[in-house]
This record gives structure tokens, sequence and C-alpha cells, in this order.
């Protein structure tokens, strides 16, 4: 059974305990994340969702995702999480970003460009922090790399902290020096674009094949680390990568509590939605918590589609007060 990450809207991003329960003045830092090729997220989705919630991941950064806009977010974001995409085709490419809802993250826009590459902006309590995911096909052209570099440059300054990862199918660098270990256009820009960037790299470990494939990027090194590859989803030729990013985030910064408002719910929507929800790939021969788990995902998902939301303040009104409680209570 996988266990669910705190529910709480309060709570470390390091050790995982409601603030109340977090020993180091509520805010130990670090922000858990990881960095994986999918090979199509479709038929992973559930796989997915339970990898993500297991290891309670606050930032989940993917590659070749395979979607386009027939395939709706409810149908493959995990319950707690935001997503960010950019979407190529349901054959090839793409990628997205699931973020944890509460560290309130913020698509940039302004930084993006031609190639796959997508920015999103975290509150932290020193400033933000940019954090941004890549793809690259191995036979792209060079306008791809001159478009990376427009954007990393764009987003690179002395006072703003960068994290990028993805898959950069470049084998042939050699890591230790940043310099191409064989020499072509590609590899030659890329390692200038790293140089010019004033960029590390971070993993050091093969991630597919013996090639070192799937990289971390950063101008503040010192603030990322537990860099390791780890196990995959199956179905894929590449490792994931796991990494920590040192940060404080404010708790000022973390979005409020919002409860459904059922009695305003959109029923012809709901029902359009529930209606095409692929039920079929629920395997209920399968273990029973696995199969409720799926099922709930699904239906909650259609739910927070379909049902506006009320921002909860425990000052005024408990969650349990109905209108028709009040209303009793006015009578009497």
């Amino acid at each position: 059974m996988v266990s669910n990450p705190p529910t709480e809207p309060w709570f470390c991003y390091s050790c995982k305990e409601s603030f109340s329960g977090c020993s180091i003045n509520n805010l130990c830092g670090g922000i858990n994340c990881v960095c994986l090729n999918a090979r199509s997220v479709v038929p992973k989705r559930f796989e997915l969702s339970a990898y993500i919630l297991a290891n309670k991941f606050d930032v989940v950064a993917i590659t070749e995702t395979f979607l386009d806009n027939s395939v709706h977010d409810i149908h493959i974001t995990p319950p707690g999480y935001t997503v960010f995409r950019k979407d190529r085709s349901r054959h090839d490419g793409g990628v997205f970003l699931f973020l944890r809802k509460a560290l309130n993250g913020s698509l940039r826009p302004d930084l993006d460009n031609d190639c796959k590459i997508l920015w999103v902006s975290i509150p932290t309590k020193s400033s933000s922090l940019l954090f941004g995911i890549f793809y690259r096909w191995s036979s792209a052209p060079l306008s791809t790399l001159e478009a990376l570099r427009s954007s990393v440059c764009s987003a690179v300054s002395p006072n703003q902290s960068i994290v990028l990862c993805g898959d950069f199918n470049l084998p042939d660098i050699d890591w230790s020096t940043t310099s191409p270990s064989v020499r072509t256009p590609a590899t030659t820009m890329f390692c200038d674009i790293v140089s010019d960037c004033f960029l590390t790299q971070l993993v050091s470990t093969s991630t597919c094949r013996d090639n070192i494939l799937d990289l971390v990027l950063t101008n503040v090194p010192s603030n990322v680390f537990s860099v390791a590859v780890c196990d995959n989803l199956p179905g894929t030729d590449h490792d994931a990568v796991n990494f920590v990013i040192e940060a404080e985030v404010n708790a000022k910064n973390i979005p409020p509590r919002y409860l459904y408002d059922y009695s305003k719910i959109d029923q012809e929507h709901f029902a359009t939605i529930f209606s095409r929800v692929p039920w079929d790939l629920i395997d209920y021969d399968s273990d029973i918590e696995v199969s409720w788990a799926m099922w709930k995902d699904l239906f909650l998902s259609a739910i927070d589609e379909s049902v506006p939301k009320l921002k909860w303040n425990r000052r005024k009104i408990k969650h349990w007060f109905s209108q028709d409680t009040i209303s009793l209570i006015h009578k009497k």
C-alpha cells in the first residue's frame, strides 16, 4: 500500500512533517526532486502516480511525455499537484512538471521559445528559484541548442538561482572537464552554453546505456545535493535522477486551504468528464488498495474540475457547517 503524503497546507518540504511537528523552526529546507524520461505518460499514469506519492516528491520533471491536447490534465495529475505542460504529439517528445501545490509555483512564459523547455518560478524565503525541464531528441538540429542558449541566458542573473534538468541526448561530453569527448557542433555548442552561463552539471553516473544523457544543471551547485541515479518507471531505458534543492519555502507564500462547494457543482460538466474517464484501465484483479487508489484519483480529479472551491477561513466558520445548518441556527 502506498502511503499518502501530508495533506496539510503547511508542512516542511524536507522531513514531510506538519509545521507543528517539524523540529527545525518549521523550515528545514530541501525540495525533493526527480527527473525522469517516461516514454509515454498515459499508459503509465497509475504507476507514475503511485511512484510520486510513495516517494513524496515535491517536483517531478518528465521528458518524452507523448501528450497532446486530447489528454486532459485530470487524467495524468496526482492529487495535491499542479501540472505545467509543453506537449508535442502522442508519438514523441514533450515535457512537463508536476509541482506540489503548496510550493505555489508559477509558469514563466517569458523564458519560453521554440525548443522543448519549460520554466517555473518557485517562491522561497530569500527570493525565488527558477526550475526548468528540457528535452532534446538525438537528431535535433543546432537551432534547438541555439534556442536553449537564448532561454538559459535570459533566466540566469546574479541574484537568481536556477536548476535545469532533462534529457539532453548528448553522450559525448566529459563532465569532469565540461568538454567534448567527441567534438561535434552540438557537443561544442552545449559545452559553451554551460560555461558561458556559469552552470555546473551534477550527474556523474550513466543514466542510459553507459551514457550520461539525463542532466542536472545549476548556477548554485552548493544548494543542490543528494544527486543520485535511481530506478525509473517500467518501459523506458533511462534511469531517473533524484536530487534535493536546499531552499527555505516562506510560509507566507504557501497558498490557503480551499474546500469544495458541492452546492454549486456543474453537473453537466461532471457527467461529461466522468463519461470520458478510462475506467477499463483499472486492474480490479490486482491489489485492492492499488485499485482503490486508482479509482479514487480518477474520481477526485473529475470532482476537482467540476466543483468550485471556497477559501477556508478557520476563524469564521467550520467546514462542516452547511447552509441548512446555519439557517436552522438562525431560526432558533
